[in-house]
């Protein structure tokens, strides 16, 4: 039997007071929030979520051309943290079978981490 797991995110004036930006409603009405973040280097990171659906989207664009594109489903928590010059962004995930992370680091420039196991 699988349990019904909660997708914790944080409130937009959380988002807003580490990251700087609010996250945007995609369309009135609709679940997906989109959390978009200009570096200092010109690159655009894009973070859509929907949190009924326990889903993520992360997508990462240098100008036009598109340089990651992740989908995921079974996300359980999102956190966002800023301090010391960086700010980052986790993800956890757990279905019944994995659980794992996504770890985001959006100043002072993008890298990612990801991990996802069997449990």
């Amino acid at each position: 039997m699988t349990a019904y797991r909660q997708f914790i995110v944080p409130t937009d004036m959380q988002i807003l007071d580490a990251l700087g930006v609010e996250p945007e409603v995609i369309e009135e009405g609709d679940t997906v929030r989109l959390i978009r973040v200009v570096t200092g280097e010109g690159d655009e990171f894009r973070l859509s979520y929907d949190t009924p659906g326990r889903s993520v989207r992360c997508q990462w664009y240098r100008g036009s051309v598109l340089i990651l594109d992740i989908f995921r489903e079974g996300a359980d928590r999102l956190q966002v943290s800023s301090q010391k010059g960086e700010s980052n962004i986790v993800i956890h995930f757990q279905t019944d079978s994995l659980a794992g992370g996504l770890h985001i680091r959006l100043a002072p420039s993008i890298a990612i981490s990801d991990k996802l196991l069997f449990h």
